[in-house]
């Protein structure tokens, strides 16, 4: 190997390799393969940095959906710097108060009164300022964080209810996204029952939005999580339907 053009050459030829059917067992088996690459002196001087950076270049391969090749570049070792900084702020935004809810309306087309909202969470990051879900909650999924900032949410939100309620606004229904590991935790309702409980909050004032994906990957546990809700009293609506596998059977 003198070049890129030579690691990848026999990189695709160990994937051509690799691809080939097998038996095992009586059954014909097929794998894929993810591959990352790494070339001295570019991307480390020494063989602990070589194979740190091509196993980063091959979980870029994995996150990308496998089966393929990619050399390592710097930029993902930035991104690796960046997430772990997300990371860390994101574990002290609770404490430094730095969420906000921002509520979608939702309106009576015949009487065009606002009768509830879907409360979205944001991010007032110190530094980068004003991040949407879609900056932060994915990689919340990713590491974990998904769980205590699902708490704070249901928290807030009853919150506001109460505040809105004081205001006059006695009729409103507010309803919040549910993230599927949030679903799949086994205290699930028992926390969202103490954060009605504790602000005063008629279940019937809430409604969860899971997406229709939630069902398909553990129905049996979601089935249990819903009939839970239901006696609880709080409604739940279906979200994104027709992005996954939008069977009405589930």
């Amino acid at each position: 190997i003198t070049d890129r053009s030579d690691a990848r050459h026999v990189a695709d030829k160990v994937l051509d390799a690799v691809h080939q059917p097998f038996h095992l067992d009586g059954n014909e088996v097929y794998v894929s393969a993810s591959i990352g690459i790494a070339i001295y002196p570019d991307h480390g001087a020494s063989g602990e940095q070589l194979v740190r950076n091509a196993d980063i270049a091959m979980y870029r391969v994995k996150g990308a959906g496998k089966n393929g090749v990619q050399f390592f570049t710097n930029q993902m070792l930035d991104d690796i710097h960046h997430r772990a900084a997300l990371e860390k702020d994101l574990r002290k935004a609770i404490d430094n108060n730095e969420l906000e809810v921002y509520y979608q309306p939702q309106v009576d087309v015949r009487t065009s009164r606002i009768i509830g909202g879907e409360g979205l969470i944001r991010w007032h990051h110190p530094v980068r300022g004003l991040l949407t879900p879609g900056e932060f909650l994915p990689f919340a999924e990713e590491n974990g964080l998904i769980l205590p900032l699902s708490d704070w949410l249901q928290e807030a939100v009853c919150r506001d209810l109460l505040e809105w309620d004081a205001a006059g606004a006695t009729n409103l229904k507010l309803s919040l996204n549910v993230s599927p590991q949030y679903l799949d935790r086994g205290d699930f309702c028992d926390a969202m029952s103490r954060a009605m409980q504790h602000h005063g909050i008629a279940p019937h004032r809430l409604e969860v939005e899971i997406t229709e994906n939630i069902s398909i990957r553990n129905p049996k546990l979601a089935i249990e999580q819903l009939h839970r809700l239901h006696a609880l009293g709080v409604s739940t609506a279906i979200d994104d339907f027709g992005t996954g596998y939008s069977s009405l059977a589930y």
